[in-house]
């Protein structure tokens, strides 16, 4: 009997975590406003079963930059591997190959994925720089969020 509720509850699965391994920057004096700038963002994966994402989010000082931000606008991307290896670091928007990026929501991660964010500078006196990205996945059939912090924001003053 003990080994039946040993299985029971000492076999739960690890649900796992994500890192960030890469924060790029961009010098805020080289950015113009309303200009598009890429972001590319490695993030890994460790755990026992693969998520599914379903929304990336980023913040600023605890609040999502929503639709009517006013000092950036942002969609996130998953930059597709198999399709290219040219990584996306930083780039301007005439260097991004649009057709190496997918949507977030349904994509399946291994051991890592490459977050592109396409960012916008909708005011360039910007003095709140982004601090949170917030991913949302499924594993299991079950809704997780979690909240990655930013060692760098967007800018620079470099």
């Amino acid at each position: 009997m003990s080994l039946g509720i040993y299985s029971l509850f000492g076999s739960t699965e690890k649900e796992g975590k994500f890192t960030i391994s890469s924060v790029p920057t961009f010098n805020k004096e080289d950015w113009q406003e309303g200009t598009t700038i890429y972001f590319g963002y490695k993030i890994d994966w460790e755990g026992d079963t693969r998520p599914t994402l379903t929304n990336v989010e980023v913040k600023r000082n605890g609040m999502k930059i929503g639709s009517n931000d006013q000092q950036f606008s942002i969609t996130p991307y998953v930059f597709d591997e198999k399709s290219s290896s040219n990584l996306i670091g930083v780039l301007s928007e005439q260097f991004v190959d649009r057709d190496t990026l997918m949507p977030v929501n349904g994509h399946m991660v291994d051991d890592h994925f490459y977050l592109v964010l396409s960012v916008e500078l909708l005011d360039s006196s910007v003095n709140t720089d982004v601090d949170t990205l917030e991913i949302t996945y499924k594993i299991n059939n079950s809704t997780n969020t979690v909240e990655l912090p930013l060692e760098k924001g967007f800018i620079t003053n470099e």
